[in-house]
């Protein structure tokens, strides 16, 4: 089960214990700022990082991080001026961007672990883990939470998981996405000595 936002559809079938609460993110695309391919990260006004990502000849800029009641929602007007407010903030040798320079927008909902009772709390302070939760009886495995920046290891947890239930040996998978060796990259980001097509980003 690893229906995000919508996995408690399922919960006549497969429970899940841990609570979630929705957070809704909202991304616009624009014309390519600046000559950099490289992906540039900054802080939003709350605190968080903003994105600048590359798209050949577009940005795409976000993102937004708003409590919502539902999965289902949609970008507001609030939104898009606070992903432009802030990335006007940083476009000191590029000319301001406006609400005429969006060319699409994207909505998404993220769903975020919630520990104990839902008392409303700090949106920036709830947890962007995961948690994994499996029921024997029933050989099922259901995904809580977590983020797409990383699945890598949401990914190798769930092969362990479902290894561990059906009793089989867990066998590490073939990396893909660098060059390097797997552990080697690893080592080389938490020194911060990235490759070159990653030394724009900000760690």
């Amino acid at each position: 089960n690893a229906c995000g936002p919508q996995l408690k559809l399922l919960s006549e079938d497969i429970s899940v214990k841990n609570q979630v609460a929705f957070s809704k993110g909202v991304h616009l695309i624009v014309p390519k700022i600046g000559p950099s391919d490289r992906v540039l990260t900054f802080f939003s006004k709350d605190g968080r990082l903003f994105f600048v990502l590359p798209m050949g000849n577009r940005s795409c800029i976000g993102t937004t991080d708003t409590r919502v009641a539902s999965h289902e929602c949609e970008v507001t007007q609030g939104d898009r001026q606070f992903i432009l407010d802030n990335i006007n903030s940083y476009l000191n040798d590029y000319k301001d961007l406006s609400l005429k320079d969006i060319i699409s927008e994207r909505c998404g909902v993220r769903t975020l672990i919630v520990e104990g009772d839902d008392e409303g709390e700090d949106w920036i302070k709830l947890t962007r883990k995961h948690k994994i939760e499996l029921d024997h009886q029933r050989r099922s495995l259901s995904i809580v939470g977590g983020k797409i920046t990383d699945c890598l290891n949401v990914g190798e947890e769930v092969g362990e998981a479902i290894c561990e239930m059906l009793k089989k040996d867990y066998k590490e998978g073939v990396w893909y996405g660098e060059d390097l060796d797997k552990q080697e990259y690893l080592d080389l980001a938490k020194t911060h000595s990235l490759p070159q097509c990653f030394d724009g980003l900000s760690l």
